[in-house]
C-alpha cells in the first residue's frame, strides 16, 4: 500500500509541475486585440498539433502492422 501511495504522490507531483510549466507565454496574456490574440493562439498551437498528429499516425501504423503480422504466435495475437 505504501508503494502505491508513493507512486501516486510522485505522479501527482510530476503532473503538477508539468502543468505549471505549460501554457502560453506571458506576451499572450498581455495582448488586448482579439484578432491578434486569435492569430497568436493558432500560430502557437499549430506546430504542437502537427507534431502530435505525426506521433499518432506513427503509432497507428505500428499497431496496424502488428494486426497484419501473421508471424505472431497465438498468444501474441
Amino acid at each position: 500500500m505504501k508503494k502505491v501511495l508513493s507512486a501516486l504522490f510522485i505522479t501527482f507531483l510530476f503532473s503538477y509541475s508539468f502543468a505549471q510549466t505549460t501554457g502560453f507565454p506571458e506576451d499572450y496574456y498581455k495582448m488586448r486585440a482579439t484578432i491578434k490574440k486569435q492569430n497568436y493562439f493558432f500560430d502557437y498551437l499549430y506546430p504542437h498539433i502537427e507534431n502530435a498528429n505525426k506521433n499518432i499516425l506513427k503509432e497507428r501504423e505500428f499497431i496496424l502492422s502488428l494486426k497484419d503480422n501473421k508471424d505472431l504466435d497465438e498468444e501474441s495475437q
